[in-house]
């Protein structure tokens, strides 16, 4: 069983690439640099320390799970969902 990991905004399909990787491990890795590279263009510095905090907390992860963070203070105050789940669909060749 792969691993698949990406984030949308709540209630939306996903507005970013859906990754799939071999291990839980790997996908947790590529959740955390995706989360720290969002809080680097994040819009204020709060919604910025949220996504730091919670990448911290995606660390402790032992499987499978969704966390949200909701960004009040985007122009756009919806939540949106990081997550990892399990998956049959095939690991890409051109994935990193």
């Amino acid at each position: 069983m792969n691993h698949a990991y990406g984030h949308n905004v709540s209630g939306y399909l996903p507005e970013s690439d859906t990754y799939v990787v071999e291990t839980f491990d790997e996908a947790k890795r590529g959740l955390i640099a995706d989360m720290l590279r969002t809080a680097d263009y994040a819009e204020t510095e709060s919604i910025a320390e949220d996504l730091t905090n919670t990448a911290e907390d995606v660390n402790l992860w032992s499987g499978p799970d969704t966390a949200y963070v909701e960004m009040m203070e985007s122009e756009h105050c919806i939540p949106t969902a990081w997550w990892i789940m399990e998956t049959e669909e095939e690991v890409s060749d051109d994935e990193d």
